[in-house]
């Protein structure tokens, strides 16, 4: 295929690798990112030879808002790479027409295996005795004991895909289960709390699967944090920009976890995109926490052989498998790579 028969696509935001090599193999890729910082001129340019584009492709967390998709008149598909869609304007992507896609199950059992590393890093101390050996702090003797797996009771807020993969690797290791979310499912043998709070009381580690935005901001609370009390584990996987979106306000959140006084706070943060958004007064307080508040930088696992890779958002005759989060009359969607 030449350059002159490829569609044109506006790529929002750098994606990885293979995702990029696929992604121009088959469309012609105009980096918006590359121009996002230079001015409003060399912006209106950008925009300018691209009025007859359809497609943007953009990130979960990133997104895009409507003054963006605004400057792209002939735009009918934001594709997203990842589960959430917290960064897209979904009221106007709708009355504008505007298909949104994401990936959902892409990456569920790799977030998954990553919020059991994270629970056995917190409850077995694996940060602090990395340290403890780089120290050589053995040398003045023998490190404290650290907590048990065995027998914890994990409350888990959010029972989607990746909120039910975790449940089923807690089961393995033989934990007791309880979930809070919108609404129970009957299907789900694990004990269905309607009030957070009441979670977060019975709870040894509380386990944020949900997804963020306005609908669940403020849920995770000073009160929430307290109910676990100082020997409570709260642990985040949905990135850490979504830690303080689920709170509110910084300073509230990390003033509430120094109070609180949990025994252990983890988080995961993706791309490092999360902590430079972090204003100077909340990298202060992360500091002065860190020796019970751990961040883990997120890098998703190779995709098994066979398996879809990343992207729907190819305009053609059929559908294969990703649902159309604001569906467009007329529109089929299909998937860049896979089988």
């Amino acid at each position: 295929m030449t350059p002159a028969e490829k569609t044109d696509v506006v790529l929002l935001v750098p994606v990885h690798q293979d995702t990029d090599d696929q992604l121009r193999a088959r469309y012609k890729v105009h980096e918006y990112f590359r121009v996002k910082d230079q001015g409003p001129a060399l912006q209106a340019a950008f925009f300018k030879n691209l009025a007859h584009c359809e497609i943007v492709v953009t990130t979960g967390s990133s997104g895009i808002q409507a003054p963006l998709m605004q400057q792209l008149p002939s735009l009918r598909l934001v594709a997203c790479f990842g589960v959430g869609v917290d960064g897209v304007d979904l009221a106007y992507a709708r009355s504008r027409g505007i298909a949104v896609t994401n990936t959902p199950d892409v990456l569920s059992d790799e977030v998954a295996d990553f919020a059991m590393a994270l629970l056995l890093a917190s409850l077995r101390q694996i940060p602090q005795a990395d340290r403890f050996v780089r120290d050589r702090a053995w040398l003045k003797g023998p490190m404290p004991l650290t907590r048990s797996l065995q027998g914890k009771r994990i409350g888990i807020v959010g029972m989607g895909r990746i909120g039910k993969a975790i449940a089923k690797r807690c089961e393995a290791f033989g934990l007791l289960l309880g979930y809070h979310g919108p609404r129970a499912k009957p299907a789900l043998s694990y004990a269905f709390y309607p009030a957070l709070m009441e979670l977060a009381r019975w709870s040894d580690c509380l386990i944020v699967a949900c997804p963020g935005g306005a609908d669940t901001a403020g849920l995770v609370s000073r009160d929430v944090l307290l109910a676990m009390g100082p020997e409570g584990y709260l642990i985040n996987i949905r990135f850490m920009r979504g830690l303080w979106r689920l709170g509110g306000d910084l300073s509230p959140v990390i003033a509430s976890l120094s109070f609180a006084r949990l025994r252990c706070c983890l988080a995961i943060v993706c791309g490092g995109l999360a902590l430079a958004d972090a204003p100077a007064r909340f990298m202060g307080l992360l500091l002065r926490l860190l020796a019970r508040i751990f961040s883990s930088l997120y890098v998703p696992g190779k995709f098994g052989q066979g398996k879809p890779v990343n992207i729907a958002f190819e305009f053609n005759d059929r559908v294969q498998g990703y649902p159309v989060l604001v569906p467009t009359p007329g529109i089929k969607l299909g998937m860049l790579g896979g089988t």
